[in-house]
């Protein structure tokens, strides 16, 4: 995947950026992990593809499922306490010979600026799916193409703010400082913003189709073989 993203700060960063320590203490709400949930049946398998350090996978095995996590950062997986599988790989290059009830793509990653690097991540959720999994990916949606400089938020003691905010048509990059505990974190990333007609080609062009949005936001949605 062509590098979208560098960051720098205080513990462990991953080649894309991301502070290791932070990413430990980011929680799933309840809300969406019952989201999540429903999309599998009961003791079902999952893949969660671009795990970090767990905020998805530990809730989701707590819950009774089959979790495979796979990222490609031993940190992030070196966080995850649950009884979740753990493979160290990047998404594009996963080969499981495996299939799965539900695929996880969390995290903004489908925002990825090259498409050929959004054909690999869908490639990647296709081939690991039974013939009656779904895929739920996470994105961003419109309001990533508002002027985001200044913007700050605070939550469960993790303070972050935007600075040098651009855009470029459906493209935008920021820096993101983060602070928490003591500690001090920044990145720097570019995502495309892409709308339901974008998401609806680039699913048909590997063999799957848009079903439907699965929260209100709407971030997540799903997807299931064409």
């Amino acid at each position: 995947m062509a590098k979208f993203a560098s960051g720098s700060g205080d513990g462990a960063i991953t080649d894309d950026g991301c502070a290791v320590e932070l990413y430990r203490r980011l929680k799933a709400s309840a809300d969406e992990i019952s989201l999540l949930a429903a999309l599998a049946p009961r003791s079902g398998s999952i893949l969660d593809l671009g795990a970090g350090a767990g905020r998805l996978a530990d809730p989701l095995s707590r819950d009774g499922f089959t979790v495979t996590a796979v990222d490609q950062s031993a940190a992030m997986l070196a966080e995850i306490h649950g009884s979740a599988i753990r493979i160290q790989s990047s998404i594009e290059a996963l080969e499981l010979g495996a299939f799965f009830d539900l695929v996880l793509l969390s995290s903004y990653l489908f925002n990825t600026p090259a498409l050929e690097d959004r054909r690999a991540l869908l490639a990647a959720c296709a081939r690991h799916l039974k013939p009656a999994g779904v895929a739920a990916i996470q994105v961003r949606g419109p309001g990533v193409l508002r002027d985001l400089n200044g913007f700050e938020r605070e939550s469960d003691g993790i303070r972050d703010w935007v600075e040098g905010y651009r855009r470029d048509g459906p493209l935008a990059t920021m820096t993101v400082r983060t602070e928490w505990e003591g500690r001090r974190s920044s990145q720097t990333f570019t995502q495309r913003y892409l709308d339901e007609a974008d998401l609806r080609r680039e699913l048909a062009d590997q063999g799957l189709a848009f079903e439907r949005w699965l929260d209100d936001a709407p971030e997540w949605f799903v997807a299931g073989r064409a």
